[in-house]
């Protein structure tokens, strides 16, 4: 009953975003967050960050903040339940409503949009937290010297990103925005790898429990198998993207094809293992079925051998217990004796035979 109520609700959720008017901003999610903005800016020399709580006043810092071609900002939106805020965000920085449309629509597995104007991708952003896998739907927005992050809610993979940033470490700070948008989708790759990493150590666990137990838990392995293939559909839209953004003649010269064409590869890696790690768990999976079938088999054998055993029992209880007034033996003073001994010795015969037809 409660899974019943639980699909109503979700295709109660579903129908609320049907039939609007193009360019409606809804967010199609669950999460309730904070919202907050943080606002990198850098060049090769200067670095500041400030953290804002409301549009308003990230509008009022960039306004005071010196005009250069040079300078780069990254912002970092998180709380995009927060809808008015998102639309005014969109006015501020000229993102047309379509565009915003789709940041707010976290159902969608991914998206890749590049123009003249701006560059927008959509990925599943996937880490380890503690023992669990977490993902969460998160939106790149590019446009001139601008970096938009759109989350849903607090907590990332660019950490390593913002460490580089904040030390001067390597050439983030002086490569220009396009590298910068680089470094985000290889932090959201290299994550994918980490989580594959833990997932082929589970795959060996649950190959090893099943060689010395023959037993699997099938929860664990169905929750695993939707993880790799998360991470493989993440990874060939990755992969995908960057061959798109390679055609493109900011990303396709000489001083950022090296690094999209390593990325790429780093996609292509992970999509492979990953698919590779999907055909284990399939076939791990195929085996837990099997193995419940056989089980199942066992019982069902079980059952229908104590079925055969009782049937002429039950046969030779009704002849005897017919209503005539003249059956043979009724009258024998150790008739009832002969009768269990000749049902005793009739099952042990017939337990005998199915034995040896090697019925179980």
């Amino acid at each position: 009953m409660k899974m019943k109520e639980s699909k109503h609700k979700q295709i109660a959720g579903r129908e609320r975003f049907v039939n609007h008017i193009p360019g409606t901003l809804i967010y199609k999610g669950i999460k309730s967050e904070p919202f907050e903005i943080e606002c990198i800016s850098f060049d090769a020399e200067v670095i500041e960050t400030r953290n804002f709580r409301n549009t308003e006043s990230l509008e009022e810092y960039l306004g005071s903040l010196k005009d250069s071609s040079e300078t780069i900002n990254w912002i970092n939106i998180t709380g995009i339940n927060h809808v008015e805020e998102i639309k005014r965000i969109g006015g501020f920085f000229g993102i047309d409503m379509l565009v915003l449309e789709q940041i707010l629509n976290i159902n969608k597995h991914s998206m890749f949009r590049i123009s003249e104007e701006y560059i927008l991708n959509s990925l599943q952003m996937i880490c380890l937290k503690g023992e669990s896998m977490v993902s969460e739907n998160i939106s790149v927005y590019m446009k001139g010297n601008v970096i938009l992050t759109f989350q849903e809610k607090k907590g990332d993979v660019f950490d390593s990103v913002r460490h580089r940033l904040e030390n001067g470490l390597g050439s983030i700070r002086e490569n220009g925005v396009e590298y910068a948008y680089f470094c985000l989708l290889d932090a959201l790759v290299d994550n994918y790898m980490n989580v594959l990493e833990r997932t082929r150590t589970d795959i060996d666990w649950i190959e090893e429990e099943l060689v010395e137990s023959g037993a699997i838990d099938g929860k664990f392995l169905h929750d695993l198998r939707k993880k790799i293939m998360m991470l493989r559909l993440s990874s060939g839209a990755v992969e995908k993207m960057v061959n798109e953004l390679l055609r493109d003649e900011n990303f396709n010269s000489v001083k950022y094809a090296a690094h999209m064409e390593s990325l790429a590869s780093n996609a292509r890696m992970a999509l492979n293992e990953s698919s590779l790690q999907k055909e284990t768990a399939d076939g791990l999976f195929d085996n837990y079925m099997v193995n419940n079938s056989n089980d199942m088999n066992k019982i069902m054998t079980t059952l229908t051998i104590f079925s055969a055993v009782f049937i002429p029992l039950s046969f030779l209880a009704g002849v005897f217990g017919m209503n005539f007034e003249y059956i043979p033996g009724l009258g024998n003073n150790v008739g009832f004796y002969y009768f269990i001994a000749s049902c005793i010795a009739m099952s042990f015969a017939m337990i005998s035979i199915f034995k040896i037809l090697k019925w179980f």
